[in-house]
């Protein structure tokens, strides 16, 4: 059995430069600058150069172990991924390969919360979905649905061509009898 892959991928930091949008840089510059006219904010602004508007927020980096997204109703804990082994069933294509999602899921509230890898989706960077796959690594996350304090783990296994990148975890299970679901997302480290 392969190692559980636990590796984070870094990423070189990217500052973009944001432009002020036309229709705010007078109103901006009138409140800041103290003008009262629009001919004194363009004579104001035209001293100052280029303007940005601080550091970006920073990106999202993939997924490490022990990593956790929580949402109103329950935690998701990224416990790794694994290559599997495809079951007698399963016919991998050269391009593609089983990968399992260990994952740890926690109840966070009075509302039951399904543990159960139909709610499971794959998403790559060209936003192409995939659905879970019952054969590949076990044990599956399948469970009675959680009670608060309750947790569970498990694999969620997908078929994806080997060449996808940025690989984001969905988790969006239906709470209650309603057909509200509640979406916990992680990026993974592929």
């Amino acid at each position: 059995m392969p190692a559980i892959n636990t590796a984070l991928q870094k990423k070189s930091p990217v500052r973009p430069v944001y432009p002020v949008l036309a229709f705010a840089t007078p109103l901006v510059a009138t409140l800041s600058l103290g003008c009262s006219r629009t001919d004194d904010v363009m004579d104001a602004l035209r001293g100052l150069g280029e303007l940005t508007l601080g550091d970006p927020p920073p990106a999202a980096a993939p997924a490490s172990f022990g990593d956790v997204v929580q949402s109103d109703h329950f935690a998701l804990r990224l416990l790794g991924t694994h290559a599997c082994d495809a079951s007698g069933y399963q016919r991998l294509a050269p391009e593609d390969s089983l990968l399992g999602v260990l994952v740890e899921l926690e109840a966070r509230s009075d509302q039951a919360v399904p543990a159960n890898p139909f709610y499971a989706r794959l998403k790559d960077s060209e936003q192409r979905a995939y659905g879970p796959e019952l054969g590949g690594c076990t044990p599956l996350l399948y469970h009675p649905p959680l009670s608060r304090g309750e947790t569970a783990q498990g694999f969620f296994n997908f078929m994806v061509p080997r060449a996808a990148t940025r690989l984001r975890l969905l988790y969006a299970p239906r709470l209650g009898m309603g057909s509200e679901a509640e979406t916990a997302s992680i990026e993974l480290a592929r």
